[in-house]
């Protein structure tokens, strides 16, 4: 008989327990050990067998998250078929964990990367105090990369990195300029891609040389809230050009207010 429970069910048990991950398995003492032995080997083929179809099938759907972003941005025009698959054959899903770096400044950027899940940010290391300023934060359905190195080939100024076990599609940048010969569609998706990077990026120079730092918070809070709630508090005031200390002062006023009223 075979059975399956959660870890915190398991103090009363009695028998053989196998660890995978977040579920445990217990294999009654009803049985031998050649049973166990024979069982435990079954078990084991199940469990990866569910693992490889679990990630066929987060490939897949990071394969149509990312080709529905092109589709949506090309839009009127359709991508060509055969030139969207050759695209997505090239690309590759990858799991980076918490603080893992997708790209380090001193390196070529060589792929574009779409989040599925998770958070990433870009940040650039101050060569007076060796502080990370962070540029921007890329949640699920963002795309991201250097820029400029993309595009030129030189060495990266910023380092990409994951905050939290993020779920990415990697796209090699010589797959994505064969697609922009081979068909318009795709080729106005990066058109469009690089022009919201363009109007990000001024936007953002202009809140920081515009806004004051409460003015900075609160624009962050109401247009991006659910990072603005969980994403480190000193990530969070690098991204706004503060101290963590700052920020703090901001948030009781904020909340000083919202008691008055």
């Amino acid at each position: 008989m075979l059975q399956m429970f959660r870890r915190q069910n398991l103090r009363n048990k009695v028998g053989i327990g196998l660890d995978f991950g977040d579920e445990f398995v217990m294999i009654s003492n009803h049985l031998g050990m050649h049973e166990h032995k024979c069982l435990y080997r079954r078990i084991l083929r199940a469990k990866g067998k569910a693992v490889s179809i679990a990630s066929q099938e987060l490939s897949v759907t990071t394969e149509q998250n990312f080709a529905g972003l092109i589709k949506r941005s090309a839009a009127p025009l359709v991508p060509e078929h055969q030139a969207l698959a050759r695209l997505l054959d090239a690309g590759r899903v990858i799991t980076v964990p918490k603080g893992g770096a997708v790209l380090k400044a001193g390196d070529v950027a060589e792929m574009l990367f779409f989040v599925q899940t998770g958070l990433l940010r870009y940040y650039y290391i101050d060569a007076e105090t060796g502080d990370d300023r962070t540029g921007q934060f890329f949640d699920e359905g963002a795309v991201v990369t250097d820029a400029a190195s993309f595009l030129t080939g030189a060495p990266a100024t910023q380092t990409v990195e994951a905050v939290e076990v993020s779920t990415i599609f990697n796209i090699p940048r010589d797959a994505l300029m064969r697609a922009y010969d081979e068909d318009h569609a795709i080729e106005r998706f990066g058109r469009k891609m690089v022009e919201g990077g363009f109007l990000g990026s001024q936007r953002r120079a202009a809140n920081l040389l515009n806004m004051s730092p409460d003015e900075r918070y609160r624009h962050f809070v109401e247009n991006r809230p659910s990072i603005a709630r969980w994403v480190p508090q000193y990530l969070l005031a690098s991204f706004l050009g503060i101290t963590p200390e700052s920020l703090s002062r901001i948030r009781g006023r904020i909340a000083r207010t919202k008691d008055r009223g």
